[in-house]
């Protein structure tokens, strides 16, 4: 566990290891194994773009020991959305069907993500983005809804710097230099 420190405040970064990650890693060493160059512009310019509206919103209230209000917590729902809609069109952009689509450059590309690099991305990104949306969720249950605690606040701020530095450890990892 590590202690970042965001507005003078101490936040623990818990991110749950995946329990194959050096055997996983050591892998994309010894078999040099990349992310195609399309993925990676995608994973920054896209999905890097809602993580960090998630992780304003969050800050916003948090530095200030304040509760996300209701309307607030919406929008981090509606990025999770479009998060979702992003990790599936890299997973499936064999599916693409709508020349208008923002990801329309995948439906040129066919080869899907290499194994190793799918198993880290979704458990790192894929299960965080999930403990967003039930933390979310949960407060904005429709006979009840509620602001979000600044205690779960901080869960949330947690899971957007854990994906944030499992894309770096990965681009580090490929040895890629990601320019944009």
């Amino acid at each position: 566990m590590r202690l970042l420190t965001v507005f003078g405040k101490g936040i623990y970064l818990m991110a749950n290891p995946h329990p194959d990650e050096q055997v996983l890693y050591g892998k994309i060493r010894d078999e040099e194994i990349k992310v195609p160059l399309v993925i990676w512009d995608l994973i920054y310019r896209y999905l890097g773009d809602e993580i960090s509206a998630i992780t304003q919103i969050t800050v916003s209230y948090h530095r200030y020991n304040e509760v996300i209000p209701v309307s607030d917590a919406k929008k981090i729902l509606e990025h999770i959305k479009k998060i979702n809609v992003i990790i599936r069109k890299i997973l499936h952009h064999d599916r693409i069907e709508n020349e208008n689509e923002k990801l329309d450059e995948l439906k040129n590309y066919n080869t899907p993500l290499h194994p190793v690099i799918n198993e880290l991305f979704f458990h790192y990104i894929g299960n965080d983005v999930y403990g967003i949306n039930m933390i979310v969720s949960y407060h904005l249950d429709p006979l009840d809804e509620s602001p979000i605690p600044v205690e779960e606040a901080q869960k949330i701020l947690n899971k957007t710097f854990t994906m944030k530095q499992f894309m770096d450890r990965l681009r580090e990892a490929t040895h890629q230099e990601v320019k944009f």
